[in-house]
């Protein structure tokens, strides 16, 4: 996953972040939001290596507020948001939702390694409102997959999708719904083939949103998919 350029925040990754998730362009997310609302916007579009007939529209893909509603302990033993929360990484970085490109989501908080110089590997929890449209988890999770592949701050050069994992599931007892696929990009900037990204979009019984968890590590990085996938286990709502 590669990122922008980040205004004023030093990430210690060489003062650059690809364009996979760290962002300062705040200022054209909230026009995107404007121009948005209430219409279906064409991108992004159903993304390669997926048969949905599911379409985001923009305010789905930018309609969030992904700033933290407070100020991260790094000290803390888990992450959380959205009702959701995970183990916090000692190892990883941590990043806030208004660094990033998850303009989907509400008070987004992610956790990250740095897997080369512009490419990251990462999980991350917040809350993804249903006022914008996300009516079950199934197509939620569809949606927001979809929001992800076809950004361009998120995964510059996407080439494609094939989806590993597509299915309801439980999360801590509540309904959810998981999909892993196998990310591909081709892009000058990095040597990463793409991720391993999951998207699981859970109903925790709060009648204003969903809890939505993200994952994504390199492929070919054995290590990094191993750590993600020990996550999922250890997701609790609450």
């Amino acid at each position: 996953m590669i990122a922008a350029v980040v205004a004023l925040v030093l990430l210690g990754v060489g003062g650059f972040f690809g364009v996979r998730a760290l962002t300062g362009d705040d200022e054209d997310r909230r026009a995107d939001d404007d121009s948005s609302q209430g219409e279906e916007s064409d991108e992004p579009g159903p993304t390669a290596g997926s048969s949905s007939t599911v379409k985001p529209s923009g305010i789905q893909c930018t309609g969030g507020d992904p700033a933290p509603t407070e100020d991260l302990d790094p000290t803390a033993a888990q992450l959380s948001g959205g009702g959701l929360t995970i183990p916090r990484n000692p190892a990883y970085q941590l990043a806030t939702g208004d660094q990033v490109s998850f303009a989907f989501a509400n008070a987004f908080v992610l956790q990250y390694t740095e897997v080369e110089e512009n490419w990251i590997s990462l999980t991350g929890v917040g809350a993804l409102p249903r006022a914008n449209g996300f009516d079950d988890p199934a197509t939620a999770a569809e949606v927001v997959m979809q929001c992800l592949t076809g950004s361009e701050n998120v995964y510059s050069g996407f080439t494609g999708r094939v989806d590993k994992v597509n299915e309801e599931t439980t999360v801590d007892g509540k309904p959810a719904h998981r999909i892993t696929a196998e990310v591909r990009v081709d892009t000058p900037e990095v040597q990463a083939e793409g991720d391993l990204t999951d998207v699981i979009v859970v109903d925790t019984g709060d009648p204003a949103s969903y809890g939505i968890y993200i994952g994504m590590a390199a492929l070919g990085h054995d290590d990094l998919i191993g750590t993600n996938e020990a996550v999922l286990d250890q997701i609790k709502v609450g």
